[in-house]
């Protein structure tokens, strides 16, 4: 299990955790503008190549719905599982572009396993639990109370897990690794997420929202994927 959890010392019974440096923040908020860029132009080719293909989309729109109405945890972990290693996979290529050879392998399988395992089923899961519970009188306000849940419940407990598994599986302190990436990550959070979550609390169907969310996450995992990576940093000479 190595490949996916890193090396550590063996010789003693307690896991010896190793100090990374903090993550500079302005690093962190020069990655952002290519997760948001990353998104628009995802978004426009989406939107053109949906002008030309709406009927094959339209068909693996209901084939997927047809897999959530069947198996929905094991559907929404599996689309996560994929998105989240695209997201790394993307981050090691299309920004590093560190080539196949040097491809990390075991960090993209990091990233699929927290997507499958973790966010896959407990952001379905949340997404029912807002559907049922956040209602309001009015449209408007109700999908404000809705992002406002979100992004004051949710989005730091996820990010919080987020960080610290990384950093158990990496060998990592992951007190010290929540330190260094919370603040920076929580705030890049508060300048994407509330607009896509109010996009898609208000236009996409329940059944839908987690690979909606998925599909946007594919700039935000790249971004989050190059936040963690902290050594990667200090080999850039960044901090």
């Amino acid at each position: 299990m190595d490949f996916l959890f890193g090396q550590r010392d063996r010789s003693i019974s307690t896991p010896q955790f190793k100090i990374i440096p903090p993550v500079a923040p302005a690093i962190v908020f020069q990655r952002l503008p290519f997760a948001l860029v990353f998104i628009l132009c995802f978004l426009l080719r989406v939107l053109h190549l949906a002008s030309f293909h709406s009927y094959s989309i339209a068909v693996m729109l209901r084939w997927y719905q047809s897999k959530l109405a069947k198996r929905p945890i094991l559907t929404a972990s599996v689309t996560s599982a994929f998105l989240f290693g695209s997201g790394d996979v993307l981050a090691q290529q299309a920004v590093d572009r560190k080539g196949l050879q040097k491809h990390d392998f075991a960090r993209t399988g990091r990233m699929a396993l927290y997507g499958g395992a973790v966010f896959g089923p407990v952001a379905t899961t949340w997404f029912g639990i807002l559907q049922r519970h956040v209602v309001l009188k009015g449209t408007t306000s109700t999908t404000v109370a809705r992002v406002a849940a979100d992004q004051i419940f949710f989005a730091p407990i996820q990010l919080t897990c987020f960080l610290s598994s990384m950093a158990i599986m990496e060998g990592v302190d992951p007190v010290e690794r929540w330190k260094a990436a919370f603040g920076p990550a929580y705030k890049a959070n508060l300048m994407v997420w509330p607009f896509v979550q109010g996009v898609n609390f208000t236009f996409v169907p329940l059944e839908l929202r987690l690979l909606f969310v998925n599909v946007i996450s594919l700039g935000w995992n790249c971004f989050l994927s190059l936040m963690n990576s902290g050594e990667e940093l200090e080999l850039q000479g960044v901090i």
